[in-house]
């Protein structure tokens, strides 16, 4: 989308790349951080804008899988991945998390969580 070449500061004679997608269901543009390149090369800004783009199409289609599987599994997915990274100190929370994926199990079933989108 955009490719500049920075003209003050510590990159100076780099390339500033940034894209920008939109949604398509509200015509918003979705915030990407922009990025600087290593060296001064337009080729090198342009590989890296073609790059930023496949990461975003990558993590776009990882959400829309999330939303495809049903709701208890992707809690249960969620507190495996919140566990694994130790960001939960007490196993008293893991049992209280998995015990709630299980109710959401029971009550919910294989039903697949609503797409709620906030404004």
């Amino acid at each position: 989308m955009s490719i500049t070449q920075i003209k003050t500061g510590k990159n100076k004679g780099k390339y500033r790349v940034r894209i920008q997608p939109t949604d398509n269901e509200t015509g918003k543009t979705i915030p990407v951080p922009s990025k600087v390149t290593k060296t001064s090369s337009k080729r090198e800004a342009k590989r890296l804008e073609e790059q930023m783009w496949v990461q975003y199409r990558v993590h776009k289609e990882m959400n829309l899988n999330v939303l495809d599987q049903p709701f208890a599994k992707a809690l249960d997915n969620y507190v495996e991945e919140e566990r694994g990274s130790g960001r939960w100190s007490s196993i008293t929370t893991y049992d209280n998390w998995k015990y709630t994926v299980k109710l959401v199990s029971q009550y919910f079933g294989k039903k697949k969580a609503p797409i709620v989108k906030l404004t």
